[in-house]
């Protein structure tokens, strides 16, 4: 069962050390931000799972589907591995991630997929000092360190992301791809951001 963080409410632990959170689950999210909330906080800890995932069992899990999947809300200090996806971040207005770290999922490290069925949709994460690496497989057959995917809306990403690190990843470091020729991915901003071995 993934965890649900309620609107207003808060998970957090004593570090990424000392609190370490470990599904059993093969198809459910470990944390599960509540859909539509706000003002959010997840902080300093960990996530991992004990068994092998599938396309559903991500680390933390914003909802998809929905024009906010969470609002001004803060992800800090979280070390997510062994999961298909690190972190799904959803649409958003003006939400931060801050100081995490995506190690070793099967899939992409941060995925960002846009609203499904809107004209436009608000990818705006605030990104600050986050690391991806050693993301992907060739379970999964992809794995990108930062993976925003516009199939579905007009995107815009919007807010900065500042320090985003990638290192090793299954197939490459940043991605912003539309499949769709009547969508695009507007306002990327990526400052100082690294890419190595990608």
């Amino acid at each position: 069962v993934c965890i649900n963080v309620p609107s207003g409410g808060s998970l957090y632990g004593a570090g990424v050390g000392p609190t370490i959170i470990t599904s059993t689950s093969t198809t459910a999210g470990v944390v599960c931000p509540a859909s539509g909330g706000a003002n959010i906080l997840i902080a300093d800890l960990s996530l991992t799972r004990s068994v092998t995932p599938t396309s559903s069992a991500h680390g933390i899990l914003t909802a998809t589907g929905v024009t906010f999947s969470v609002t001004q809300s803060t992800i800090r200090n979280v070390h997510s591995q062994n999961s298909w996806y690190g972190f799904q971040l959803g649409p958003t207005d003006f939400s931060t991630c801050d100081r995490c770290t995506a190690e070793q999922n099967y899939s992409h490290g941060f995925y960002f997929p846009a609203y499904s069925s809107g004209s436009s949709s608000a990818l705006q994460w605030t990104l600050t000092n986050t690391l991806s690496q050693f993301n992907g497989s060739t379970t999964a057959g992809v794995g990108a360190g930062y993976y925003v995917n516009g199939a579905n809306a007009n995107t815009i990403v919007g807010m900065p992301w500042i320090n985003p690190n990638s290192f090793a990843n299954y197939s490459g470091g940043f991605a912003f791809v539309s499949t769709s020729s009547s969508n695009t991915i507007n306002d990327i901003h990526l400052i100082n951001a690294t890419g190595s071995a990608d």
